[in-house]
């Protein structure tokens, strides 16, 4: 356990501070900066050990300590600093704004249901953190994931059936920790006289440069100039696999190629995306190497750790820890590229000595992870011996990226239901089945498995522990894609732009980070069409070059 006297103290002698002078302010922000991280790092550490073995008693212990009592006294000391940097600054530039926002997101009352928000959301993690295939306890759900990819439609049915009979096994328990968390946060709000949960999360993002209408007109426009692109690579995948309809457990199946057969192991895994980043910018080769080197990356998955992958910040440590689960497939690669792009975000924020200047919004942070894969699409010869491979795999990449997006809008719509009360009167289940249906198209059948059609949503591991975090991955999305599309020209100007939007860290708004890169948050009508031209462009080529191998 970490020394708690030491943040104690400091909050208890910063509690009679009221303002400094201005020459001391430099001093005191990094002094205070430097006891933050240890200690943000401390929880991020212990939230890692809890992934990584659910079932270990310690670390559950630990992880409940945190909840009780390191985080709270965390957050005071947060609302010291910056309560006190407030009173003592002149200058108002975008940090202020999150310091500001951070202190209208304090009241007393609300520190207990913190707590017990933080309890609920471990007792999903740990749920789901459990679960194996329901007829072989030996199997994860990581694994089942992975037989998703198998050409064997039997195969791909198995598993798509079994993992989610895994998560309707515990269905009760999970609908019941999501309602009192719904329970929990309108509370929360109605504390803060916010009108509503959806407001206070919003709040709680830094969502400060856009509201919900945004988001709403944003799924819209991309839905519609991004439909036909879907429908051509779904009518793709009913000829390959000679369908009239898609069935829930194709998605995965390439049209173009059986890369996804790709043997992968540990090491191919991390000598080849080594090469990858290196060819790209030798500094990401050398942070992946030095990450490498001490320890910070659990790539495979085993029984009792948790499902999914994340890549947390180590601001004591100037480091990062990616989590993973290879399925030892080709797109373990695309998992691991993308966790890269938040890892080389974290040291390129980390340079900044003030606490909140490091704070990375989750619509930059995805940003970056996206870029990076993109980036990495023309250095897969590191990866693919043959032309034809190579040219598949990308043609995948782009059809996956675009599949992706409406399940995007899916979740994050379902969210606005769930703390909508007038919207909320149907079961979960109801809500996001209505919605699947709203944007998928008519070439997906579920007619064999109806009954986990609205199912989905148990997987979501964002509606617990991050609410309303989703529709970032759209606006990220397309505006990597842009970048994608910059770098085709010129990669080296497009790269230092790249860098140097993510090293201003939390010191510049969203919308202000995002036109450093070259790339606007909400793309106008005209960039959309000019995006989707170019796309179309990338994969007609690509067809052509194909079929000319062939």
């Amino acid at each position: 356990m970490i020394n708690f006297k030491e943040i104690k103290e400091t909050n208890q002698v910063l509690a009679t501070v009221h303002k400094i002078d201005s020459n001391e302010l430099d001093g005191f922000m990094s002094k205070h900066s430097a006891l933050i991280g240890k200690y943000d790092e401390y929880v991020t550490k212990s939230y890692i050990d809890v992934q990584r073995h659910s079932d270990c008693e310690e670390a559950n212990q630990r992880q409940h300590h945190v909840h009780i009592v390191i985080k709270p006294a965390l957050n005071e000391l947060k609302r010291h600093v910056s309560r006190i940097t407030l009173q003592s600054i002149e200058d108002e530039h975008h940090v202020t704004r999150l310091m500001r926002n951070r202190m209208n997101l304090y009241h007393e009352e609300n520190v207990e249901l913190l707590i017990e928000e933080d309890q609920l959301i471990q007792r999903y993690l740990q749920t789901i953190g459990q679960l194996t295939d329901p007829t072989d306890d030996s199997k994860s759900i990581a694994e089942l994931q992975g037989d998703l990819y198998d050409a064997d439609e039997s195969i791909r049915k198995q598993a798509f059936t079994h993992m989610y009979k895994a998560y309707v096994s515990k269905e009760d328990d999970i609908t019941e920790c999501l309602k009192s968390l719904i329970q929990n946060r309108e509370q929360q709000a109605q504390r803060l006289n916010v009108m509503s949960y959806r407001e206070l999360a919003f709040m709680k993002l830094g969502r400060l440069d856009y509201d919900v209408d945004d988001c709403m007109r944003f799924a819209n426009q991309v839905s519609k100039h991004f439909e036909p692109l879907r429908r051509s690579f779904q009518q793709r995948q009913t000829k390959r696999l000679k369908k009239s309809r898609l069935s829930p457990w194709d998605s995965l199946i390439s049209p173009f190629s059986d890369h996804h057969n790709l043997s992968v192991s540990l090491n191919d895994l991390i000598v080849g995306t080594e090469r990858i980043l290196n060819e790209l910018d030798p500094y990401f080769g050398k942070l992946f190497f030095d990450m490498r080197a001490k320890g910070h990356l659990d790539l495979s998955p085993r029984p009792n750790k948790a499902g999914g992958g994340f890549c947390e910040s180590l601001p004591d440590s100037k480091s990062s820890f990616i989590f993973m689960n290879r399925f030892g497939g080709f797109d373990d690669y695309i998992v691991l590229l993308h966790e890269m792009g938040h890892a080389i975000h974290h040291d390129l924020s980390q340079q900044h000595l003030f606490f909140e200047a490091q704070t990375i919004s989750f619509e930059v942070g995805e940003f970056a992870a996206m870029s990076l894969e993109l980036f990495s699409l023309d250095h897969w010869t590191k990866i693919f011996s043959d032309e034809r491979a190579f040219i598949q795999a990308k043609l995948e990449q782009f059809r996956l990226m675009i599949e992706f997006l409406p399940s995007v809008f899916i979740v994050d719509q379902f969210q606005h239901n769930l703390y909508d009360a007038e919207k909320n009167v149907d079961t979960f289940d109801e809500i996001f089945e209505r919605l699947v249906d709203q944007y998928e198209t008519d070439l997906i059948d579920w007619n064999d498995v109806s009954d986990l059609k609205g199912k989905q949503w148990l997987r979501v591991i964002h509606l617990f522990e991050t609410p309303f975090y989703y529709i970032e991955y759209a606006l990220a999305q397309i505006a990597a894609l842009r970048m994608y599309m910059q770098y085709r020209q010129h990669p080296d100007g497009t790269l230092n732009k790249y860098k140097n939007a993510l090293a201003l860290g939390g010191t510049a708004s969203i919308p202000k980070t995002y036109h450093v890169a070259g790339v606007s948050l909400f793309p106008s009508e005209e960039e959309l069409v000019e995006l989707t031209e170019f796309l179309k462009a990338e994969i007609e080529q690509l067809m052509t070059q194909l079929n000319e191998i062939d």
